[in-house]
């Protein structure tokens, strides 16, 4: 059968900022600081989104994972990246 798929995928690294806006542990420039509440909250509309598809199309697996973690992948010496964090 013929459906339509979905797919999201951002995969993006925001500096740290001494002078920027502290979000889940790390300072971030806030230009980007102040947009995290309003991408958590779509995050959570699709989240709802895929759970109704799942009700109504009853044994569809339809998924959405969404996660954020502090990467230290510029440090010197090298650091892991701290865990994944469900949004």
């Amino acid at each position: 059968m013929a459906g339509l798929r979905f797919q999201i995928i951002f995969d993006g690294f925001l500096p740290e900022d001494p002078d920027g806006t502290l979000v889940a542990g790390i300072k971030i420039p806030t230009a980007f600081a102040v947009k995290i509440p309003a991408i958590k909250d779509k995050v959570h509309d699709v989240e709802a989104f895929v759970a109704s598809m799942n009700r109504v199309l009853g044994g569809e697996e339809l998924a959405l994972s969404a996660t954020y973690h502090i990467c230290y992948h510029d440090e010197t010496p090298h650091k892991p990246c701290e865990p994944k964090q469900e949004i």
